[in-house]
């Protein structure tokens, strides 16, 4: 067949002598077909590449089994990237369709985005992470405006249904994991001050609260802020590395993977050892951190089990099987490699 014309489920029964619903009922699995038709049905279905119009079904059955995904913040980052195909291989099991957007930071695009899910039919709408204040205006109107939500990484006590990463718990296992394996003079290379959530559970409260815990001073020049790139996290201990006169930490908790990345590249390049004289711990899991030199321990492995809970959560809401509030936290968990030292005391 000329593939410049559509096979349609018309051009399926004129083929086979049968009206449109008989194709239908057989490409379906719907019963009162005979095996021997639904298998015609099939075969030619195949021979002609025959494709599903699945705007057309959506508009008859007046739903979708689409499901939008608003990334609020750059997809560029590495956990955001991985996090959206852990979410499309979780909808794809259910026969469900991801439509991604992608609001990088923009107050105004992500309005629009959120409007055009609403006027695109679908089911519902994944979007997150939902860490400012700012963010909330679009949410609420998208609220109000009937489309069903579920946000992650919103820790705010909001009348939202959110999953959400605890990050603070994340933050108190890599500083007691460094306290067990014998550190006791420990630094952060944390964001910048700009760049701090506003919403709560973070990780540099629990950074904090884990070295009050510990007894431990937080002391100034060992918190140092930064940036959330692998450049940051190497300019960063590169400016430590060239002080003189002070005693700097024996191990460093970094706000993620790509700045201990940046961190242990500027150790080794400056003829230093991770673990030996640095110890690092870094936050988010990434692919990248078993395969480095060393292996990074550090804090995550929880991206699939976000992703099967938010998409668990947004079908729920969107076909009304709660009523319920949904508020779910997951807590990291310690991936411990080859980047921490034992110290012997």
């Amino acid at each position: 067949m000329n593939g410049n014309n559509k096979v349609t489920l018309a051009t399926l029964g004129a083929r086979l002598n049968v009206t449109t619903a008989t194709v239908s009922k057989a490409l379906h699995g719907k019963p009162g077909i005979s095996a021997g038709m639904v298998k015609k049905v099939q075969d030619l279905a195949r021979e002609l590449n025959y494709q599903p119009n699945f705007a057309a079904q959506s508009l008859k059955k007046n739903s979708s089994d689409a499901i939008g995904l608003l990334i609020t913040s750059d997809i560029t980052i590495p956990w955001y990237a991985q996090l959206v195909s852990c979410i499309e291989s979780e909808l794809s099991k259910l026969g469900k369709t991801m439509i991604l957007s992608l609001g990088k930071n923009d107050y105004h695009k992500e309005r629009a985005c959120l409007e055009a899910f609403r006027g695109g039919r679908v089911a519902g709408v994944i979007v997150g992470p939902i860490f400012h204040r700012r963010n909330l205006e679009n949410i609420w109107q998208s609220l109000n405006n009937g489309l069903p939500l579920i946000l992650f990484n919103c820790m705010e006590e909001m009348p939202v249904d959110y999953v959400a990463l605890n990050m603070s718990a994340g933050a108190k296992l890599a500083v007691n994991y460094f306290v067990e394996m014998g550190h006791r003079h420990i630094g952060y290379l944390c964001s910048s001050n700009e760049d701090l959530q506003e919403i709560g559970k973070t990780r540099r409260e629990g950074f904090e609260q884990a070295m009050f815990a510990h007894g431990f001073p937080l002391l100034g020049p060992d918190i140092v802020p930064g940036g959330i790139t692998r450049q940051s996290g190497y300019e960063a201990m590169r400016k430590l590395l060239a002080q003189q006169g002070r005693k700097l930490p024996t191990a460093f908790f970094c706000h993620n993977d790509n700045v201990a990345y940046g961190a242990m590249a500027a150790i080794q390049g400056a003829g230093l050892s991770v673990p030996d004289d640095f110890s690092l711990i870094g936050f988010d899991d990434l692919d990248e951190s078993s395969s480095t030199d060393p292996p990074l321990t550090t804090i995550g492995g929880v991206k699939e089990e976000l992703a099967r809970e938010l998409v668990r959560a947004i079908l729920d809401i969107a076909e009304n099987k709660t009523t319920n509030r949904i508020r779910k936290e997951i807590t990291p968990r310690l991936i411990i490699r080859e980047t921490v030292k034992q110290i012997k005391r």
